[in-house]
Order: C-alpha cells, then structure tokens, then sequence
C-alpha cells in the first residue's frame, strides 16, 4: 500500500529519535548571561539542546563542595567546543557530597543504541575521590536495607546510568592500599547494590590532563523491567587518539575501539536509558578524607551514533 505525502510525513515524524542520526542533548556550558552562576540556577546554556524547555542547573550539596561555571571551557584539538565548562568538587569533611542536575527534555524508545561523549580533567589529591556523570530519574527510592532514599541523592549508587571516572573508596591494590586506578563503569541497580558492583579497569588519570571519554548504551531501558542484554561501554580517549581517529575517516565505534587509552564493559545492566522525565547529574563525593578535589566537565554529548557526539570543529 502506498502512503499519501501527509501521512508518509506524519509516519517519519513519529519514528523513534534512535532511528534518526542526530545529535539528541548538548551541554557547552556557555551561558548568555556573563554573570551565571551554576549553583544559582543561572547556568542553562545558550547553545544547550536536549533539555527540557524550563530546566536550568540545580545544585545540592552538603559539607564543603564546589559547583561552579569556569569561563575557560575545556578544548581537545579535532572536537567541537564553545564556551566554558563546569567545575565540581568536595574537600575539608570526610562525606562531602554534590550533584549538579539538570532535566532531559529527550526520551528515547527501550532498545534503542544511544552515543554519548564529554570532555573531562581532574584536579584529586586523595584516592576516596569520586566523580561521575550520569542519568537518574529523581525520584524517591528504597533502599536496599528497605530504607528511603531522598531524591536527587548525593550519592554515587542510585542512578540509572552512571560513568565513573576516579577511583573509588573501594580500588586497592595488592597490598591492600587505596589506588588511583579508574574504577570504571556502573550501570543503574534500583534499589542500589554498592560501589563494588561495577565493571572496572585499570587506567590513571593525571591531574590537569585533559581527556575526551566517550561511552554508548546498547538496548536502552525505558522504566518498568530491565533490559537483560543491555551493554555499557566506556573509552577514554587522549588528543593523540582523537588525531588517529580522524586521519581514519568517519568516527566509528570501530576507529574509537582502534585507538583508546582505555576501554571498559559493564554487559546486563539494568536500567541505563533517557527520558524526558530524567535528570542528567554532574555527581562528585568523598568517601572518607579531608583533601580538597574537584573535576572539570565540558562540551557534554549524547546522540543517536558515534559521529553526532564527535563533531569536528
């Protein structure tokens, strides 16, 4: 049966955002208004996409913590870029905590591949450090001892995605010392199973040193049941290997897996996805320690494929 022109158009609007390739939320974190502030709720972004239409940075905190808009945005030669960038951290009490979030405005259908990229630099003084970006619906949860978790909780276990970047309280070596190896990714577990429940490898991540992490999503879940042949990659890309991506043509997951400094797997995790009920969190917290550490997150990226989050310049 042949469709008439409307209804064909009509069909193609309501195909799932994951069938079409494009890029699907952006964060460069430069504000129209020169005086934002991240932690006033000023910070939205003149170039952000993806959010709902209302939504600004929210800020909850607790102990001493830093969230903060940085006028200087972080660059990686090869990457688009504009703007500044955002800086959390937490120092001085043992269990400082902070999250950063802000609401999607996108959903995508249950099943779908989703692509996601950002530019990241750590400024840590101590290994129970943690920060991490990720994806949770803010809702109240229970527990796993059957106790209430608030909304928006400053912790690292109660988010339906989460990209781990520095070492956990929980990486040690052999000796039994805390290490500074990156503990890698942990995939949402409702009600939360704990910091030792994630897919981790072993990489350190050097103070000051800019890097470009990108991570995909295979069988995206939409609430309700898990999707039990979900697969969460994360890489952790230098400039070297961004350069050897492009002499490669197209960015590919096959040219991203060619040239990485780290590639980590977390496969059956429960409910990684995005909807427009969720909030994106820039999280960061402290588990243990006195040490002040904080970590700077730019040019935030999630698509429907490997190109729409690294564009060119």
């Amino acid at each position: 049966m042949k469709l008439s022109p409307l209804l064909s158009l009509a069909v193609a609007v309501s195909l799932p955002l994951t069938l079409r390739a494009e890029l699907l939320v952006y964060e460069g974190f430069d504000p129209a208004d020169s005086s934002a502030d991240l932690q006033s709720g000023q910070l939205a972004g003149a170039t952000s996409k993806g959010f709902a239409s209302d939504s600004k940075w929210e800020v909850l905190g607790s102990e001493d913590f830093i969230a903060e808009f940085s006028a200087d945005g972080l660059a990686m030669p090869g990457l688009a870029s504009v703007g500044g960038a955002a800086r959390i951290g937490v120092g001085g009490a043992g269990q400082a905590m902070v999250n950063a979030f802000r609401k999607s405005g996108v959903s995508v259908a249950p099943g779908s591949t989703i692509y996601g990229s950002f530019l990241f630099q750590n400024d840590q003084s101590e290994s129970r450090y943690l920060t991490f970006l990720g994806v949770d619906t803010g809702e109240e949860l229970e527990g796993e001892k059957g106790n209430t978790r608030e909304a928006h909780r400053l912790a690292d276990n109660d988010t339906a995605m989460v990209l781990c970047l520095s070492p956990d309280s929980f990486a040690r070596d052999e000796e039994g010392v805390p290490g500074r190896s990156t503990q890698g990714i942990k995939v949402g577990k409702y009600p939360t199973f704990g910091s030792k429940d994630m897919a981790g490898a072993d990489y350190e991540l050097a103070n000051s040193e800019t890097y470009l992490v990108v991570w995909s999503v295979t069988n995206t879940a939409g609430g309700g049941s898990p999707a039990s042949q979900q697969q969460v990659v994360m890489w952790i890309l230098s400039a070297d290997n961004l350069k050897a991506i492009r002499a490669a043509g197209e960015a590919t997951e096959t040219a991203v897996d060619s040239n990485s400094l780290v590639r980590m797997v977390a496969p059956s995790g429960l409910r990684a996805r995005l909807l427009d009920s969720d909030f994106l969190n820039l999280s960061a917290s402290l588990a243990g320690g006195h040490k002040r550490s904080s970590s700077v997150y730019d040019e935030i990226r999630i698509g429907s494929d490997m190109a729409s989050v690294l564009p060119a310049p």
